[in-house]
């Protein structure tokens, strides 16, 4: 389904934006929070290219536009390549696991008080 809510139950995530919310302003200044889900479900993503991806760099793909989507997802369909996903979102969790973003937070908050 659309936006299920244990996104671990799905393979892949497809995380694209179309008509009036996508464009420059989009792909550059959202968060990556769907990247960071998908991180910590452990699940590849197939997206557009933003800034948040670049910067996260979850494991998944790049599509240009919709007619890319195939190729991608068979990229992705392969259960070895999801278990190396699964393998690199286990590295990138710490990072993003609430623990460790509440002690950056605090280190800038003290940092500044």
């Amino acid at each position: 389904g659309v936006n299920p809510q244990d996104l671990s139950a799905v393979d892949i995530l497809v995380a694209l934006r179309g008509g009036p919310w996508d464009g420059w302003m989009c792909r550059q200044m959202k968060s990556g929070v769907k990247y960071v889900n998908a991180i910590l479900a452990g699940r590849p993503v197939i997206t557009q290219d933003t800034a948040a991806f670049q910067e996260i760099a979850p494991a998944g793909a790049v599509v240009q536009s919709t007619s890319d989507l195939g190729d991608a997802l068979d990229r992705w369909a392969d259960r070895d390549a999801r278990d190396w996903a699964a393998a690199r979102s286990r590295h990138l969790f710490e990072r993003y696991a609430l623990p460790s973003l509440a002690a950056r937070y605090r280190a800038i908050l003290v940092s500044i008080i």
